[in-house]
């Protein structure tokens, strides 16, 4: 079966059989085109938000005050059907990825963060869009997906660090296969 997989797959991105700094170089190889994507379509309404906010100064350790106490970092697992109730009345901040904000409602707890790391297309439109996160912060980065700008909420950038870790050398020239 591993040897079908990896047939299956050869020069296609990732799959299991293949050493880690090989696996890691497929996996950056296949996302690299869709985050550059991202990041251009993504750079006017960035660039307005930095001049409007002052956002070059922020990080995470400025942004205090939204709540006080410990935090709830909260994913998914079998846990969460005994302990979600407990949400409703918890005073401290949520931090949530954007696929367990709907979670967080059901428990009647509005997340005071959302995470949204993956560069996919329909993240956001799947878990994010059409609902009221006024009061929730998006923490996210220029490579997500590019529907960030339609966020109209408090919104924290970070810089992926993947760039240390690509051998840029290993890529050819012309587009991406």
């Amino acid at each position: 079966m591993a040897d079908e997989i990896a047939e299956a797959t050869q020069g296609r991105g990732e799959y299991i059989d293949q050493p880690l700094t090989e696996r890691n170089f497929g996996i950056v190889r296949s996302w690299l085109p869709r985050w550059c994507w991202n990041m251009a379509s993504n750079f006017a309404k960035i660039r307005q938000e930095f001049l409007d906010e002052k956002k070059w100064h922020y990080n995470l350790a400025m942004h205090q005050g939204k709540s006080k106490g410990p935090a709830v970092i909260l994913g998914a697992g079998p846990s969460l059907n005994e302990t979600g109730q407990y949400l409703k009345d918890w005073k401290g901040p949520v931090f949530c990825p954007e696929s367990m904000a709907h979670t967080c409602l059901y428990y009647e707890h509005q997340p005071e963060y959302i995470l949204l790391f993956d560069a996919h297309p329909n993240n956001y439109k799947a878990f994010l869009k059409g609902v009221d996160w006024k009061g929730s912060t998006l923490i996210t980065n220029p490579s997500a997906t590019e529907e960030i700008g339609e966020w109209p909420y408090d919104k924290l950038y970070y810089r992926m660090k993947h760039e240390p870790k690509i051998e840029f050398s290993r890529f050819k020239a012309g587009p991406f296969q």
